[in-house]
């Protein structure tokens, strides 16, 4: 924040540092500690970090498009600065929250945060420890609750793929953010666990977890069920990045005129010839993975029966 705002353009500054990893792991610890202590506080501050971690993310969808259609030769040039308009517009957003949310002085802001949580009655590191488990264990069991009942679902891009992709995300957020508390351990699951354990997942940074702390016992969570967490993630996440493409091409058709629309079609049939190509392929696609990965390989469970074995 301090290196942003020394910038004349401190909304660019922001979008273009590492602020947005930061704030999702500052927004997960309230997502949890909403749940343990002063529950109005922690909301309201996850809504504060939440804001800004979605008017980011808004940004880097346009930027994303507007860089990789820019690339491409004989792109509707008419389309491609709609694009640009529609990044520049939710630049300006994140300028206006900025002030709004009184982030322009952040020494200031950040010591109001600071000292709030100070006077907060803390638990005990063991009892937390309990508490933290259990907490993350709900969240597990929901996700896998709502996904069977039908609630959570992938007949929408946005609201369906990107919405559970956005749960099971959090739990590998939570790892990180909580600093060393949760730590991995070797399990028996690895050889029916064997397709979700590639060398992209066990080389994805975001699964070295931060060291134990002294002092502090940890919260072990099984190895290959946490693995196989970031491979979801990480499919779910490109299916939903092809799907949100297609969706943004059908938008922009709407607005083309007709030699902008063959050149449109043609982008779009290129597109198809990846896999899976469609909205429908890549629904099918990802029902397949996820009901494979909670109904058979059961890896939910695997979590759970981790965070729920958590004692003094």
């Amino acid at each position: 924040m301090d290196k942003a705002f020394l910038d004349d353009e401190s909304e660019l500054s922001l979008y273009h540092s590492d602020a947005r990893q930061v704030i999702f792991k500052l927004e997960g610890l309230c997502r949890l500690y909403k749940k343990i202590y002063d529950k109005k506080y922690f909301k309201s501050l996850q809504n504060e970090f939440k804001s800004l971690e979605d008017q980011l993310g808004k940004i880097d969808f346009y930027d994303g498009y507007w860089q990789e259609f820019s690339a491409i030769k004989d792109f509707p040039i008419q389309l491609l600065n709609s694009i640009k308009q529609d990044y520049f517009n939710e630049l300006n957003t994140l300028k206006e929250l900025i002030q709004t949310n009184d982030w322009k002085n952040p020494n200031q802001k950040f010591e109001s945060i600071i000292e709030k949580i100070e006077g907060i009655e803390w638990l005990q590191d063991d009892q937390e420890r309990l508490a933290v488990a259990k907490v993350v264990a709900k969240q597990v069991s929901k996700i896998k609750e709502k996904y069977k009942s039908g609630e959570l679902n992938f007949n929408d891009i946005e609201l369906g793929l990107h919405e559970f992709r956005r749960k099971i995300r959090w739990i590998s957020i939570y790892a990180i953010a909580l600093d060393g508390l949760i730590q991995l351990q070797k399990d028996d699951y690895n050889q029916f666990l064997k397709k979700y354990l590639t060398k992209e997942v066990l080389k994805n940074k975001f699964n070295h977890l931060p060291a134990i702390k002294k002092d502090i016992k940890p919260i072990y969570l099984s190895q290959s069920a946490f693995y196989a967490l970031s491979w979801l993630i990480s499919e779910s996440g490109k299916m939903k990045d092809h799907g949100l493409k297609l969706v943004l091409i059908d938008e922009l058709q709407k607005i083309s005129g007709e030699d902008d629309k063959i050149v449109l079609e043609k982008l779009m049939i290129s597109f198809s010839k990846e896999k899976p190509s469609g909205l429908n392929e890549i629904i099918d696609k990802i029902k397949f993975e996820a009901d494979h990965f909670i109904y058979t390989d059961k890896v939910l469970d695997i979590l759970m029966k981790d965070l729920n074995s958590v004692n003094d």
